[in-house]
């Protein structure tokens, strides 16, 4: 690998890099497909977490609801 330059802009530098070596733009195509797929399974985590979220507020709201069902079951009963 060649050295940059120290007036050189950076580039230049890579453009120089690129002539002298291929790999770099396979180097450079890993890098882009790795950033692409951190941003799907970023995006497929955050909606995951809210429908999770909401699955949690619908399971509670479930739960308050058979709470009071057997409650009134208990006092009926009771009356009985």
């Amino acid at each position: 690998m060649c050295q940059r330059k120290e007036d050189e802009v950076w580039i230049a530098y890579f453009i120089r890099q690129i002539k002298e070596s291929p790999l770099v733009i396979l180097a450079i195509i890993g890098l882009a497909a790795a950033a692409l797929l951190y941003q799907d399974i970023h995006e497929m985590v955050i909606s995951q977490t809210e429908a999770n979220t909401e699955i949690v507020n619908t399971l509670k709201a479930m739960d308050a609801r058979l709470q009071v069902l057997e409650i009134k079951m208990l006092q009926d009963a009771i009356e009985k």
